[in-house]
């Protein structure tokens, strides 16, 4: 009996629950619609972060049709389930194929990709709840309906309740980090929440119209929705392992190419020094004009390089550029400094080639490496240039992007640090060795 009443006070209120919803909907998606969304959103558009503008349409088309199933605009409904299935239906099947029907930024181009190889599409969670939503209203839409529609109403219905309230619950609680999510993390909180609405509102509609007396259409769903609810975790933690491969294979490539990067550039910068040397040795140290502005160009291009120093023979600092060089620094002074700097001396002496120094402390929390470059003159040793490259100007410039955290060690030592913008999973962290000189 409790049942029937809760069942006849929403039909009472059916009007009003459904403009309401229809309404909310139209809310949640207000913000990527009127383009408030940019790369440097403010803390109130949060849980819109991730949301695209095909995800947006989405929720409009859903409030569309539930504003035209309450006011019993059947066709209306019906026209606009075939939009969402369309526009679900295409995205889903470019997840699973691979193929680009150039769809995701047909109405507006990208401000924050989900997917980096395909900006403007909506993450696989969201296509595959509005293709099964499509189905589900449009089912429900149709005049010759009976307990068996119902029934595969609400079980569609029930499955997007199911997706919505673990996506939305994971995002509330933080357990797309707790159980490395690599999947619905994809959804923004925003999107979570519409789908839980519509899906939610879909599923008590049909409850309401099946007749008293079909109660197996009542009862079975609401098993059902325990029953998926289970079964959709089980299934996120699959494509969680499936993505958590992926990505881990993606990173070891990207971090692969940065290592590339950072040995190329050190050669690079070593062999233009030796040129730099080459110019010292025939022109002499007395023309300071000519040094600074020869030594200004090369720090322009050599973006690692932050600082050329030249010794005397014997390895005391005569000249620098700029002129507040490191080696008048208090560090300089430090027993760590000195003996880090005279091994890298002795090994380029020995083997009169480039050496990269160890990490050396230059003041409070700043690091960097000198390069010395032994210059000879009839292979008598004349005098060293030092090149002093710091750490942060080495790799700060490659590790750009904000989703991840990048820290780089020497021996037990962290030298250098980047903080990512989210929350990061350390099981999915990458080493990779840089060596050189």
């Amino acid at each position: 009996m409790q049942y029937k009443k809760v069942i006849n006070k929403y039909r009472t209120d059916k009007a009003f629950v459904g403009k309401s919803s229809s309404f909310l909907l139209l809310l949640l998606a207000l913000p990527l619609l009127a383009g408030w969304i940019t790369i440097n959103e403010s803390s109130i558009f949060m849980p819109w972060i991730g949301m695209q503008f095909n995800t947006a349409l989405g929720i409009v088309l859903m409030s569309i049709i539930i504003l035209a199933k309450t006011l019993k605009k059947h066709v209306v409904a019906q026209i606009t389930s075939i939009f969402l299935f369309i526009l679900g239906g295409l995205t889903l099947f470019q997840h699973i194929s691979g193929y680009d029907f150039f769809i995701d930024e047909l109405f507006r181009k990208s401000v924050r990709a989900v997917y980096e190889n395909y900006p403007g599409r909506m993450a696989l969670d969201s296509s595959m709840t509005f293709f099964l939503l499509s189905i589900s209203f449009f089912i429900t839409s149709s005049k010759n309906l009976n307990g068996a529609k119902y029934f595969y109403s609400s079980f569609l219905s029930a499955l997007c309740v199911a997706i919505g309230i673990a996506a939305l619950v994971g995002k509330i609680l933080g357990l797309e980090s707790t159980i490395d999510s690599a999947s619905f993390s994809y959804m923004s909180m925003a999107t979570a929440l519409s789908i839980s609405i519509a899906s939610i509102w879909l599923y008590i509609d049909n409850l309401r119209k099946v007749s008293i007396s079909d109660e197996r259409h009542r009862a079975v769903p609401m098993i059902i929705v325990l029953l998926l609810t289970v079964v959709v975790v089980q299934l996120w933690q699959f494509s969680i392992k499936q993505e958590v491969g992926f990505l881990k294979s993606s990173l070891t490539s990207k971090i692969n190419r940065m290592s590339e990067e950072i040995t190329e550039g050190l050669h690079q910068t070593a062999n233009a020094l030796e040129r730099y040397g080459a110019r010292v040795n025939l022109l002499g140290i007395t023309n300071q004009e000519y040094l600074n502005l020869d030594s200004e160009n090369y720090l322009k291009q050599l973006r690692f390089l932050t600082e050329i120093s030249i010794t005397d023979k014997n390895l005391k600092v005569v000249w620098s550029y700029p002129s507040d060089s490191v080696f008048k620094s208090k560090k300089s002074t430090s027993t760590d400094f000195i003996k880090k700097l005279k091994t890298a001396v002795e090994v380029s002496k020995a083997s009169k080639l480039p050496t990269l120094s160890q990490t050396i402390e230059f003041k409070k929390d700043t690091f960097g490496n000198i390069l010395p470059i032994p210059l000879y003159d009839n292979n008598t040793f004349v005098r060293n240039i030092y090149g002093v490259i710091k750490v942060d100007k080495l790799f700060g410039g490659l590790f750009d992007n904000k989703d991840f955290s990048v820290t780089v060690t020497e021996g037990e030592g962290v030298v250098y640090y980047k903080k990512a913008d989210t929350s990061v999973l350390n099981n999915l962290s990458i080493n990779v060795p840089i060596s050189w000189g």
